[in-house]
């Protein structure tokens, strides 16, 4: 059964998932992509600067992950980004805390439960959720 916490976490995903995030590496981008994200951008994959330059429009979300280096990497970015999103940041960092998660990778934990037990928020994200996780799964 999913907690309360969980549930608003995917809620919350469910509500940024349009905008470009930033994240550390392949496994954080490989989780997103599981819950619906489209314009993931990896750190050191290129330069930071092309990789954000097609967004220059939209707010871009940062999600490090929340251990000290991923303060401190969220914190250069920010200077950087003139257009990050730091409210998105500061509520992702505190669902993460409510759910005891310090990485991206960690969400996995929430996926796995949607599958198990069938469930997830309010709303279409119950199905969007299990029909994006089951076809990866069957595939």
């Amino acid at each position: 059964m999913l907690k309360d916490e969980e549930k608003e976490l995917l809620e919350y995903f469910d509500e940024i998932k349009s905008f470009p995030v930033i994240v550390e590496g392949k496994k954080d981008k490989a989780v997103l992509k599981k819950l619906g994200f489209k314009k993931i951008i990896i750190l050191n994959k290129k330069s930071l600067y092309e990789s954000v330059c097609k967004y220059e429009e939209e707010k871009i979300i940062i999600l490090t992950d929340f251990d000290k280096k991923g303060e401190e990497l969220a914190k250069k970015l920010e200077l950087f980004l003139r257009k990050s999103d730091r409210n998105a940041r500061n509520k992702l960092r505190m669902l993460f805390r409510k759910n005891n998660l310090n990485t991206i990778e960690g969400i996995n934990k929430v996926i796995k439960k949607v599958m198990i037990y069938g469930e997830a928020c309010s709303g279409n994200c119950k199905i969007y959720y299990l029909r994006k996780i089951r076809s990866k799964r069957d595939s």
